[in-house]
Order: structure tokens, then sequence, then C-alpha cells
């Protein structure tokens, strides 16, 4: 296996990404129809006299369209991922860095630039799920210390933030994703190390662990050694003229 290698999030992750985006629809869907419902716009004698005279239930049916937009549009990025290799979510490892991508944006992080790469497990009140609690972190060089404690979403350019039960496998059993994240940020501390001494090549590279889901190597196009360079035509020589 050699680099760069990219890893996806767990496939089951991807389909509760899905699952949750739907529920998350179908609840703005029930919600927006029980509160402006056509009939209820019939009854009313239209929509201005409704508003007339339900002017709360105006702000609930704002409120409600606010949730159906937002699961539409959680439930399409949920799909994409799904389906298309998981375009917005994805780690890359090369030999000059990492770089992270979630929905919000995508960060580059160099080797060289980067502090220890290391394990962030917060307690269980600490987290409010295990994709909070569970985390790779690794602050740049002159970033100060951010560790897990931001929000859940944030993607920060200083700070390498990696959700662990997002891209690891930790089985059912309890502490086994704790283990599953020290076994991954050792990995990554490994090869921070290598690359900072240049000797991280593929005989170098130790294998990622299995906590990962099987990496995908992607192929980088070598410039054509045999190509013959084409010449370009001399602009100032102006054309030959026979006598």
């Amino acid at each position: 296996m050699r680099l760069p290698l990219k890893f996806l999030p767990r496939m089951s992750q991807l389909i509760a990404e899905a699952i949750g985006a739907l529920v998350m629809l179908g609840i703005g869907i029930a919600f927006f129809s029980d509160l402006a419902s056509p009939d209820d716009f019939q009854h009313a004698g239209g929509f201005i006299a409704w508003l007339r005279g339900n002017p709360l239930a105006f702000v609930f049916m704002l409120a409600s369209i606010g949730l159906l937009l937002f699961g539409l549009g959680w439930f399409t990025v949920a799909v994409i991922n799904l389906v298309s290799g998981s375009p917005f979510n994805y780690l890359i490892v090369d030999r000059f860095g990492v770089t992270y991508r979630n929905f919000w944006r995508e960060n580059r992080y160099s080797w060289k630039d980067l502090g220890p790469v290391q394990a962030f497990n917060l307690g269980v009140w600490q987290g409010r799920s295990s994709q909070r609690r569970h985390w790779i972190v690794a602050d740049t060089i002159g970033t100060e210390a951010g560790g897990g404690r931001g929000p859940f979403w944030s993607n920060p350019e200083g700070t390498l933030r990696i959700p662990a039960a997002v891209y690891l496998g930790g089985g059912m059993l309890i502490g086994t994703l704790d283990l599953a994240t020290n076994d991954a940020a050792g990995w990554l501390e490994e090869l921070r190390q290598l690359a900072r001494i240049d000797r991280l090549e593929t005989e170098d590279m130790p294998p990622p662990p299995d906590c990962f889901r099987r990496p995908i190597e992607i192929d980088i196009a070598a410039p054509d050694a045999h190509a013959v360079p084409q010449e370009r035509p001399d602009r100032g020589a102006g054309p030959t003229v026979e006598r």
C-alpha cells in the first residue's frame, strides 16, 4: 500500500446519516402539512384571512419550513455521500500532509506544520454522543491548543480535528472506540515523525490500522519521460525566400 491514501467514512455512518436526514425531512413535512394545509386556508377564506386569525401559527409555519428545508438539504448531501463516494466527507493522507474535508470546507495540513497527533477522548458527561467525544487532533505551529472542545461541525484551519466515530470502527464493546482512536492517532503520529526526517517513502510507511475502512489508493499521473517535447517555431526568423 502506498501514499496517497483516501479514507472514507464508515458505511454504517453514511447509512445512519441518510436515515437521520430522512427522519428530519419527514418531521418537517408533517409539521408543515399540519400547520398549513389547503383545507385550513379554504375554510378560513384564503391565506390572508387564515393569517389574520392565526398570527401565532404563522410563526410555527415558518419554523416548520426551515425544518423542512434543513432536512431536505441534509438528506440530499447524505444521499450524495452514500452513492457517490462521499465527496463531502473524506480524509487524504500523503507524503506532504493531511487533507480533511467535511461538509463546510476542506483544509490542508502539512506534516512539518503539525504538532503531535494524539487521541482526544472526552468523558461521558462532556460529549453528547460518541461522535463528539472521540477525536484525533493536532494543532499547527503557532496555534493555540484547540483540542476537541469546539462545535462538532467545525473544521478550523489551525487545528486538525477528525471525528473518530465517523471514520473508525470500534465494535460493540465498551472502550473499543477509545482503543481504535489511539491506534489511528498513533499511526498518523508515526507518519508525521517520518515526514519530518524526510523518510516517508513507500517502503518506510507503516500500514494503516484495521480500524479504518479500507483506504483507496489515489493514482498520481506522472509525466511521460519518453515524450518528445515539441519544438517551438522561431518567431524571429522570417520565411526563407529563394531568389
